[in-house]
């Protein structure tokens, strides 16, 4: 695959795996009804509902910024590491939607790490 090729790619992943962070975090801060049911059935306190919707629109920007793209991957790697912790835990080891994240996101590392090697 050619370098143009892995980038794109990767940029597109990053877009999708942005996409869904932003319209998680955009339900959580407008109280979607599921999302309210979610976090009371986890035992969290309403006001994390927040905080989280708040982090995942900001990593899903920083996923998108060239000069911040490590940090949001980071960011996304943390929340999604807890987002499966948070479904076992709660006995909905079914939830693949984590997984889902956690395996574009290993492949847009993959392409990024890639593209450093040749650099380097």
């Amino acid at each position: 695959m050619s370098d143009k090729n892995k980038n794109t790619l990767s940029w597109v992943l990053a877009g999708l795996i942005a996409l869904a962070l932003a319209a998680s975090g955009l339900s959580k801060l407008a109280g979607v009804k599921t999302q309210v049911v979610n976090f009371e059935t986890w035992g969290y306190p309403d006001w994390s509902r927040y905080l989280v919707g708040v982090a995942e629109i900001t990593i899903a920007i920083a996923l998108l910024m060239p000069e911040n793209r490590l940090k949001g991957i980071y960011g996304v790697f943390a929340f999604t590491i807890g987002a499966v912790g948070t479904h076992v835990f709660a006995g909905q080891g079914e939830q693949v939607t984590p997984a889902i994240i956690l395996g574009l996101l290993g492949l847009v590392a993959l392409l990024l790490r890639k593209k450093e090697d040749e650099t380097a």
